[in-house]
């Protein structure tokens, strides 16, 4: 399925609202990580791009052939991995219309920070995700992007300038024509002329991306420590068993021997 959407927009600026405006605009299925749990196969799939983009020259049938794999349903994109490539997705889909989000580089950047920071783990915390497939592959997805964002972006020295580098490198590599520069603070009106669709009639989502990651991370380590208790209980039941075994069997000896 083709490609119809591309939000070039960093995490923080309001890519969560854009997905929600999107799926209400009839473009279902749009990536978020928060909003359609991003899967082991897709994360692994980025995690390769991410790791490999500087090394390997990616053509449009290279974009097309992993988004049809791992995102067949889906017609629009929104949030990170995605916005990182997204000149390369304009590219891959030429016909689909792009919308780059704004938002005031300062309160973006202290934004971001926060986002950065619930990746900081705990020894506990990190214990319980390596209990988990999905949350080990989110993890070094999380840590190969932020290793491509301080190559790429210069994200440690740039700090807030990472915003209008950003900008720039959308503005400079896609067709003016085909963008359409976005704050979701400007609601329904621009983005429904843009896309050609009715204005709804509820207001304009305004999402809180930072709540959904929290409740993201606290579901991950809800399910992981499952995994460990569910282990757990499965070694006490065999120390039970062998225990029993044994003592079985030492009863036996004791009674022959006497």
């Amino acid at each position: 399925m083709p490609i119809e959407v591309i939000v070039a927009g960093l995490p923080r600026s309001g890519t969560l609202s854009m997905h929600n405006a999107l799926e209400r605009l009839g473009y279902y299925k749009t990536i978020h990580t928060l909003a359609h749990r991003t899967t082991t196969e897709q994360m692994e799939a980025w995690r390769e791009i991410y790791e490999k983009h500087l090394e390997k020259t990616w053509t449009n049938d290279d974009w097309q052939k992993m988004m049809n794999t791992v995102y067949r349903d889906f017609v629009g994109t929104a949030d990170a991995p995605s916005c990182d490539f997204a000149v390369e997705l304009a590219r891959a889909y030429p016909e689909a219309k792009v919308i780059l989000l704004y938002r005031d580089p300062d309160k973006w950047y202290k934004s971001h920070q926060h986002l950065r920071a619930q990746f900081n783990l705990s020894y506990w915390e990190l214990f319980l995700i390596l209990q988990e497939k999905r949350a080990r592959s989110l993890v070094q997805m999380a840590r190969a992007e932020y290793a491509w964002w301080d190559e790429v972006y210069d994200y440690s020295n740039r700090g807030k300038d990472v915003m209008p580098f950003y900008m720039n490198k959308i503005r400079t590599n896609i067709d003016a024509k085909r963008i359409l520069e976005f704050k979701v603070q400007d609601g329904w009106e621009p983005l429904c002329k843009f896309l050609g669709k009715e204005i709804p009639e509820e207001d304009f989502p305004h999402s809180n991306d930072a709540q959904a990651l929290s409740e993201e991370r606290n579901q991950i380590k809800n399910e992981a420590l499952a995994i460990v208790v569910q282990r757990l209980k499965k070694v006490l039941i065999t120390i039970s068993m062998l225990t029993i075994v044994g003592s079985i069997y030492w009863r036996g000896l004791f009674f022959n021997w006497s």
